[in-house]
C-alpha cells in the first residue's frame, strides 16, 4: 500500500505541471495571434472638422492629397480648398467633407495592446499617413496599415499610442482615393432663364424636336415644342430636360477612342443640345441604355461619364413621343369659353356657357341648341359639366408625323373663348379605327383613335367619347322628369 501511494504522488504532480504548462502555452498564442482585448466600438481618435486647419493623406509611395479649411468671412460658410496641386474641374465639397470626416475620426472594433513586430500589420512603414492640424497650431498623426485577414477592418495606430487598432476596412479604402475621386458629379448647371431653345435628336425614330424654354427668376420653367409640330410638353418631358439641363451624372468612364465604338459613342443615339441667349451651345451626347447606363459626353467636359438610367425615371429617354407631349388636343377651363359648336354629318349642336369661375357655382348657365344643359343624374351630376369635360378632353392617340392628309372634315369642334378668340378642331378618316387632327386648319402631326369621338360607357357618364357625351346630353333634356335623368340600366345606345 505504501508503495502505491508513492507511486501515485509523483504521477499528480506531473498531471498538474502539464495542465499549467498546457494553459500557459494557450495564454501566449491568443497573445500572440488575436486582439487582447474587444471593446466594442470605441474610439480612440476624434476631431471634429471645425477644428481642422489642414488635413494630408500621404501614402508610403509618396502620393499625397491635402486640404484647407477655409470659412467664408461674409457668412461663415465652410469648405475645402486643395492645396499642392491644380486641377481642371471642380471638387465635390460634401465628398471632401464626408473624406475629411472619416479619416479624423476612429473607433475601433478591437485592440492589440502587446502587439507582434510592426511590420506584421503594415504599420513599421505605415502604408498611409494622415495628418490633421488643428485650428489651435496643434498636429496629430494617425497611421493605417495592411487589411486584416478577412479584409473587414485594417490596423490602425495613433501617434504616441502603443496600441494597434483593428478599425473598419473603409478607413484604409478612403486612404487611397485620388484627386478623381473628388471629382463633382454635377458638370452642367444652366440658368433656365437664360435658356433660349433645347433641341432633343433620338435616333430610333428619327425624331427631331426643337423646344423653347420660358421661365422667370426662381420659377419653373415652361417648355413649348415648336417644330416639327406646336404642342406644350408633358410633365414627364418637363423632368427629362430639368434633368440635363442640371446635368448630375452617376461617374466618370475612362474611355479611350478605341473603346469608343463599343460604348455606341460614334453614332450618338440621343443629343441634346441647349442654346442660350447668347448664342453659346452646349451639347450632350448619349449612347442607348446599356445595362442600365446611358454613357455620354458634354460641352466644357473633357472626358466620359455615365448616367444610371432609374435617375429619369417615367421611360426614361426612350419615353414614346405621346408621353412627351401635352396630350389633349385643345385645353380650356370652362370661364375661358363662351360657346363650342359640334358638326358631324348632317348634324350639330352649338352649347354655350356662361360661368365666373366654374360650372359648379351658383349663377352658371349652360344651353345646348338653346335648351337648359343643368340636367341632373340623380347623384347630381350636371349633365352641363359632363358634356363640357369630354369636348375638351379628347386625348391625343398617337403622331403620324410623316403622313400629308388633305383637310376632308369629318368632325369637327369649334371653341369660342370670352376673349373672342376662335380654335377649329377637324378629324379626318385616317383608318378605320383613326382621325387625322388638324387645327385651325393645319394637320397637327397627331391622330386620334374612334373611342375619343364614339366611346359609349353606359350609365358611366365618366367613360364617353365627346360626339357620343353630345347625344347623351341631348337624350337627357329630351327625357328628363323634373330636371332629372338617368340612363336607364338596359339602354346600349345614346342615340
Amino acid at each position: 500500500m505504501r508503495s502505491m501511494k508513492k507511486l501515485l504522488i509523483p504521477l499528480v504532480l506531473l498531471v498538474v505541471l502539464i495542465v499549467v504548462t498546457a494553459v500557459g502555452m494557450i495564454i501566449k498564442n491568443a497573445t500572440d495571434t488575436e486582439p487582447s482585448e474587444s471593446d466594442g466600438n470605441t474610439g480612440f481618435l476624434f476631431v471634429s472638422n471645425d477644428d481642422i486647419q489642414r488635413f494630408n493623406v500621404t501614402s508610403k509611395e509618396g502620393n499625397s492629397i491635402t486640404f484647407v479649411h477655409v470659412v467664408d468671412p461674409e457668412d461663415n460658410s465652410n469648405s475645402w480648398e486643395l492645396d499642392g496641386a491644380t486641377v481642371d474641374y471642380e471638387l465635390d465639397q460634401s465628398a471632401i467633407a464626408s473624406y475629411v470626416s472619416l479619416l479624423s475620426s476612429y473607433t475601433y472594433n478591437s485592440v492589440i495592446s502587446d502587439p507582434m513586430p510592426l511590420e506584421e500589420y503594415g504599420l513599421a512603414d505605415p502604408d498611409y499617413t494622415v495628418t490633421i492640424e488643428k485650428t489651435d497650431g496643434s498636429v496629430t498623426h494617425a497611421y493605417v496599415g495592411s487589411y486584416s485577414y478577412d479584409a473587414s477592418n485594417c490596423y490602425c495606430m495613433a501617434e504616441g499610442d502603443p496600441n494597434v487598432y483593428l478599425v473598419a476596412a473603409l478607413k484604409r479604402d478612403y486612404c487611397a482615393y485620388t484627386l478623381e475621386d473628388f471629382r463633382s458629379t454635377h458638370i452642367l448647371d444652366l440658368d433656365y432663364t437664360n435658356i433660349d431653345t433645347i433641341e432633343f435628336i433620338r435616333t430610333s425614330d428619327d425624331l427631331d424636336l426643337m423646344i423653347s424654354c420660358d421661365a422667370e427668376p426662381d420659377s419653373s420653367p415652361e417648355f413649348n415644342i415648336t417644330s416639327p409640330f406646336e404642342r406644350g410638353t408633358n410633365g414627364f418631358f418637363d423632368n427629362t430636360l430639368e434633368f440635363f439641363a442640371k446635368l448630375n451624372v452617376t461617374g466618370f468612364m475612362d474611355i479611350s477612342p478605341v473603346e469608343i465604338a463599343q460604348y455606341r459613342l460614334e453614332e450618338p443615339a440621343y443629343t441634346l443640345i441647349f442654346t442660350l441667349d447668347n448664342g453659346n451651345m452646349y451639347t450632350i451626347t448619349l449612347s442607348d441604355n446599356m445595362a442600365g447606363y446611358y454613357y455620354g459626353s458634354c460641352t466644357g467636359y473633357d472626358g466620359y461619364f455615365k448616367i444610371d438610367s432609374t435617375t429619369l425615371g417615367n421611360g426614361g429617354l426612350e419615353m414614346p413621343l405621346i408621353n412627351m407631349i401635352d396630350n389633349d388636343v385643345v385645353s380650356f377651363q370652362a370661364n375661358e369659353i363662351s360657346s363650342i359648336e359640334g358638326t358631324y354629318g348632317d348634324e350639330s349642336f352649338t352649347f354655350e356657357i356662361s360661368c365666373i369661375e366654374d360650372m359648379t357655382e351658383e349663377g352658371a348657365t349652360a344651353t345646348l341648341n338653346m335648351r337648359n344643359a343643368y340636367v341632373e343624374t340623380s347623384s347630381g351630376r350636371t349633365y352641363a359639366a359632363f358634356l363640357f369635360e369630354n369636348l375638351v378632353t379628347i386625348e391625343i392617340s398617337g403622331a403620324d408625323l410623316t403622313a400629308t392628309p388633305d383637310l376632308e372634315s369629318e368632325m369637327s369642334f369649334t371653341y369660342r373663348t370670352t376673349g373672342y378668340q376662335t380654335t377649329t378642331v377637324d378629324f379626318v378618316v385616317r383608318d378605320n379605327n383613326s382621325y387625322f387632327v388638324f387645327i385651325d386648319g393645319e394637320y397637327t402631326g397627331f391622330y386620334v383613335y374612334s373611342d375619343e369621338l364614339f366611346h359609349y360607357g353606359g350609365t358611366d357618364t365618366y367613360d364617353y367619347g365627346a360626339w357620343s357625351a353630345y347625344l347623351l346630353t341631348r337624350q337627357a333634356i329630351d327625357n328628363a322628369i323634373n330636371n332629372i335623368y338617368d340612363m336607364p340600366e338596359e339602354s346600349e345606345s345614346a342615340a
